[in-house]
């Protein structure tokens, strides 16, 4: 039982922004569990995955700076449109 409880929290995990996951991870440092290490690095290697996808975005609007302006009036006009 205790195996899906923490395959279900893994799951959530993975999914949730990059703050979020930092938060759960230092919380998950500070607790104390029955196999030590193990929940640690999986859960610090879904940290890193995601932050690294981060920083593939950040490359990406910093190359692509017109883009990301049109983009973003065009979402301004549409949530100005739709208020």
């Amino acid at each position: 039982m205790g195996l899906i409880i923490f395959i279900a929290i893994l799951l959530i995990y993975l999914v949730v922004p990059a703050p979020v996951q930092l938060i759960i991870f230092i919380g998950n440092l500070l607790l104390p569990d029955s196999v030590p290490l193990v929940d640690e690095l999986v859960m610090g290697f879904g940290l890193v995955k995601n932050l690294s996808s981060i920083a593939n975005v950040l490359d990406w609007i910093s190359e692509h700076k017109g883009t990301c302006v049109i983009i973003g009036i065009i979402a301004f006009l549409i949530i100005v449109s739709i208020i």
